[in-house]
């Protein structure tokens, strides 16, 4: 390898683990999947919504109740419009004893990444569970009422990671 290869290769690594130490100083970023795409603006409503659900719909059906068994295409079409990108940092924690978001309580769809997903029991004993691209997160966490104990728990991102809010 020349010397410019190796400059421009160690150039690349001080800018990602910058960028890393950034994500992990700042909060969550999150974006609507209109403002995720920035020619959503350019199709008409009934475009958006059926572009949406081609973006997000396979994800809804993990959720057994947002699936395409309970919901017609209008109201998952609905739904797809409403959900958000989120985008976290390897070592970021979503704590939801404390968390409310700028969206509230809702359900994560990991795309890409991987978390550790804990709760703390009556009895205090940590429970924990992996989840990993494809599968989602609080499920039913999302049908109790906010002082509920289910609502409790934490999600902390192994890697860089990537979901859908629901």
């Amino acid at each position: 390898q020349t010397v410019v290869e190796r400059e421009e290769a160690a150039s690349e690594i001080r800018t990602y683990v910058r960028q890393q130490y950034a994500y992990s100083r700042s909060t969550t970023y999150a974006t609507s999947i209109t403002n995720a795409f920035p020619i959503f603006e350019t199709l008409t409503p009934g475009l958006q919504m059926k572009s949406s659900f081609l973006l997000v719909g396979r994800y809804l059906e993990t959720v057994p109740y947002l699936s395409s068994r309970y919901l017609s295409f209008e109201e998952q079409c609905l739904l797809a419009m409403n959900c958000s990108v989120i985008v976290f940092s390897a070592g970021e924690t979503v704590d939801f004893n404390t968390y409310a978001g700028d969206s509230g309580r809702g359900i994560f769809v990991f795309q890409q990444g991987s978390a550790l997903a804990g709760k703390t029991s009556a009895k205090e004993k940590f429970h924990y569970a992996i989840v990993t691209a494809g599968m989602a997160y609080g499920i039913g966490r999302v049908l109790l009422e906010d002082d509920h104990p289910g609502t409790k728990g934490i999600l902390c991102m192994l890697t860089f990671s990537k979901a859908i809010f629901i």
